[in-house]
């Protein structure tokens, strides 16, 4: 962007959707006892898998896409419920989850990953067996 003969810089934040995205869940249940009450605690297995399309992304001289500094966010009501290390397999890396979303207006509240793109890249894939979350219900 020219503003007053000068070259000025703008850095916006791009968000995408999967393409492709497929979700198998299952949820087991055990009673506990509490003192003189028993609890249900459900416990939930996650695996999510996907992949992103990037040829929607319009290439121009005057937009440059950082995609080097791409993140993956996870949203996640309580992410405190997490009782395992998450990692994802990305563009042959495995990438750690880490705790909370860098952009809180889209996504409250979760886990986020690096997920660098190279150059060229027309498509990234993720795969992930996500948390065993425990929940107790009183």
């Amino acid at each position: 962007m020219v503003v007053d003969g000068k070259n000025t810089v703008e850095k916006h934040q791009i968000y995408l959707a999967p393409e492709e995205l497929k979700i198998s869940s299952g949820i087991e249940t055990e009673i506990r006892t509490k003192g003189i009450f028993n609890t249900v605690v459900f416990e939930s297995k996650n695996q999510l898998e996907g992949s992103f399309d990037l040829n929607i992304l319009q290439v121009s001289k005057a937009v440059r896409y950082q995609l080097n500094e791409a993140v993956l966010l996870t949203g996640l009501t309580d992410p405190t419920a997490v009782t395992q290390k998450i990692e994802i397999p990305w563009n042959g890396n495995e990438q750690q989850a880490i705790p909370g979303t860098p952009n809180n207006d889209f996504v409250k509240s979760g886990f986020h990953y690096h997920a660098p793109v190279t150059p060229g890249q027309a498509t990234c894939n993720f795969n992930k067996t996500c948390c065993t979350t425990p929940y107790e219900w009183p």
